[in-house]
């Protein structure tokens, strides 16, 4: 989600651990959701485009160290600079994204085919339809709490899981006594 939202400091280790996708919002904004619906369409857009290529991406990188260069034929194989591999996308269509093409950017949506510009807008919808769902927050938080156990956090903010992570004891909040709240004579207190 950092890469979907462009920049890491919308969906970081101190925000991502502490609320729910659709709703999580910076306490003085509340109408500054940090995950909007097109960012999560968005997001779910880039998984689409690349899944198919993304475990042989990794499956190549295990065998051959260094940065990945694509070429469309066998004969340009050479031409590759020191400490990069080249991978030929001719032999293999999954190499290619679902709606991307590798030579195609650098224009406004360069690179996303109409296809992948329909898909994106048709995430939108279903991510905003999706929202309105009342099972939605039951899922997030089921989703939630996953992400926090794998991830180790107990606190419930990121200054609070710092503090348990260094070991630190949380601040309590300071109780202050209260009183002539209660008239005591309505109560009837016998020992025992």
């Amino acid at each position: 989600m950092p890469k979907a939202a462009g920049v890491s400091k919308v969906w970081n280790d101190q925000i991502k651990y502490y609320g729910l996708l659709s709703t999580h919002h910076p306490l003085d904004s509340p109408e500054k959701i940090y995950i909007t619906p097109q960012t999560e369409a968005f997001a779910a857009l880039i998984w689409e485009n690349s899944r198919d290529r993304w475990p042989l991406l990794f499956a190549h990188k295990s065998k051959n160290p260094g940065r990945i260069t694509y070429v469309k034929d066998k004969s340009k194989k050479g031409n590759i600079k020191p400490g990069y591999t080249a991978i030929d996308i001719s032999e293999n269509d999954k190499f290619k994204g679902k709606y991307t093409k590798s030579d195609s950017g650098q224009t406004a949506m360069g690179g996303w085919s109409a296809d992948g510009l329909r898909r994106y807008v048709d995430l939108v919808k279903i991510n905003k339809e999706a929202r309105k769902k009342r099972t939605t927050p039951d899922l997030e938080n089921k989703i939630l709490g996953i992400v926090r156990k794998q991830a180790g956090i107990k606190g419930n903010t990121s200054e609070e899981q710092r503090r348990i992570y260094l070991g630190q004891e949380a601040e309590r909040p300071q109780m202050e006594e209260v009183t002539g709240l209660l008239d005591e004579s309505d109560f009837d207190i016998t020992e025992v």
